[in-house]
């Protein structure tokens, strides 16, 4: 007996089973069935490749950040001293940009 939970899915099933027995006596839905599985191997397969990539893109933005911070130059250090509240703001970014890019030279 089937649970009740499961009937409408034995039922599919069963009638599945029947039509591919019909095209195909020997094999039945044999064939679809290794079909699926060899589906889902290859995919399963995909999915370690793609794991393996973000890893190694992981690995690889890690050590970019650690270079980048070892050189890393802060923005007040670059124009020395000066005030710059007054000059153009980006964004609303608390950032600014000398309005006279001759001052940097």
């Amino acid at each position: 007996m089937v649970d009740d939970v499961w009937r409408e899915d034995a039922v599919k099933s069963m009638v599945y089973e029947a039509y591919a027995r019909l095209k195909n006596p020997v094999y039945g839905c044999t064939l679809a069935i290794s079909y699926l599985q060899k589906c889902v191997e290859e995919l399963e397969e995909q999915l370690r490749e793609t794991q393996h990539q973000i890893l190694k893109s992981q690995e690889q933005m890690g050590q970019l950040s650690l270079l980048l911070d070892s050189i890393y130059v802060p923005i007040s250090n670059m124009f020395g001293d000066r005030d710059y509240s007054d000059d153009m703001m980006i964004h609303d970014n608390p950032f600014t940009i000398p309005m006279d890019h001759r001052e940097m030279i």
